[in-house]
């Protein structure tokens, strides 16, 4: 990450006891509600009612 030659994402699922189905799911929603540029360099937390997004972008 700090070297800027990638562009790392990191996923936390916050799902609970949550099935496989589950996690698909909420894994489809997040492709469904942001852009592939947006997920890279991001940490993303999937709860069941949200997703939060924080950006790594340097300032």
């Amino acid at each position: 990450m700090l070297s800027g030659r990638c562009a790392p994402g990191v996923v936390i699922l916050r799902l609970g006891n949550a099935t496989f189905a589950e996690m698909l799911r909420a894994l489809v929603r997040l492709m469904e509600s942001c852009t592939e540029t947006q997920i890279k360099r991001s940490i993303i937390t999937i709860e069941p009612h949200k997703l939060r997004r924080h950006s790594l972008e340097p300032e």
